[in-house]
């Protein structure tokens, strides 16, 4: 996650073979962020993201746009809530 320009917070995620499709789940809220991809644990940063957020960058790893995904992703699910990270397990790996 990057806020003004600095790193506030850095979740791997784990390793993606190319080509290989893979499910993730990201959420975030007051007590941080969280990320669980296909097969991992879900990982913990305390960094929120900023009041005001305007972007969620789906397919990039940098906000200078440098370092895109090169795939498709097949479907994206939003929920108005921070979901508890035992739902981002199960939506991760089901």
């Amino acid at each position: 996650m990057i806020s003004g320009g600095s790193t506030a917070a850095t979740l791997t995620g784990g390793t993606v073979a190319a080509g290989t499709a893979f499910r993730a789940a990201l959420a975030w809220g007051p007590g941080g962020t969280a990320l669980c991809v296909t097969g991992g644990a879900v990982q913990m940063s305390a960094a929120v993201p900023p009041a005001g957020a305007t972007r969620l960058l789906i397919g990039h790893a940098s906000a200078a746009l440098n370092r895109a995904l090169h795939g498709e992703v097949e479907r994206l699910e939003l929920y108005p809530a921070r979901l508890p990270d035992s739902s981002l397990l199960a939506l991760a790996n089901s």
